[in-house]
């Protein structure tokens, strides 16, 4: 399977570290030009997210992976290889409280909530929810934490910076009492290792707990394959240790 991937700093690189282990054929493309792009209007980014679909598809992929804002919004479409919605699925399933939270920035946060808050209406509770008494309807928390994709690129996972940043944005969701965690972004999944030190009672899922990826993706024909293009001026990211170690 040829899968696709796009990019304009991190954001979603980090699915390599897992995406490897299924020998897949993976197209990335690099363009710096608009980085952050999740800092820009949603028009704004429609316009190179359409582009960067055409380009990958032009390299004959399969399935595109696309940032968990457009996947659902691209959701119908037959490219789409849908990631972030089996996230959605194993992280409701978790929940006995009802209460998820929601992070990273707040364009994303308002999208994806909405998108969430329809969702659940035909979602069906397991039976170990339904024993839960107080389990009425999902409530959705969300918290600002987009100053952490600045972090990826200038500081080291084990820097005491960010150990304190995400202790201290965590603490919003024990506050609200939310018993389980959600992304907006892979961005997050740079520092995983450390959410999952310091969540406490927070469920979060790391990308080991996908145990949906082998029905996406398991073939015995599969061969491993990595390429990368890039436009832009990417020499910034290029020359970066971490892209190094992820492009490896």
């Amino acid at each position: 399977m040829r899968v696709g991937i796009f990019t304009s700093g991190l954001e979603n690189l980090s699915l390599l570290k897992i995406l490897k282990q299924y020998n897949l054929e993976i197209v990335v493309y690099i363009n710096q030009d608009c980085w952050p792009l999740e800092d820009k209007s949603i028009d704004f980014q429609r316009k190179y997210v359409e582009e960067w679909i055409k380009f990958l598809l032009s390299k004959k992929v399969d399935k595109i992976i696309l940032h968990p804002l457009w996947e659902i919004k691209f959701l119908k479409e037959d490219f789409i290889l849908p990631l972030y919605r089996n996230i959605i699925d194993q992280t409701l399933k978790y929940s006995i409280v009802w209460k998820i939270g929601l992070f990273w920035n707040e364009i994303d946060l308002s999208e994806v909530k909405n998108f969430l808050e329809n969702y659940v209406k035909t979602y069906h509770p397991t039976d170990r929810q339904k024993k839960n008494k107080k389990f009425w309807d999902f409530k959705f928390y969300t918290k600002d934490i987009s100053v952490w994709k600045y972090n990826t690129v200038v500081l080291g996972k084990r820097n005491w910076m960010i150990r304190k940043l995400i202790k201290t944005d965590l603490r919003y969701f024990f506050d609200c009492n939310v018993d389980s965690i959600l992304p907006t972004t892979y961005d997050v999944y740079h520092f995983e290792h450390i959410i999952n030190q310091k969540k406490k009672k927070l469920h979060f899922q790391r990308m080991k707990d996908w145990k949906f990826l082998e029905d996406l993706f398991w073939s015995p024909e599969n061969k491993y394959s990595l390429e990368v293009y890039t436009q832009g001026n990417t020499n910034l990211f290029l020359n970066n240790k971490k892209w190094q170690v992820f492009l490896k």
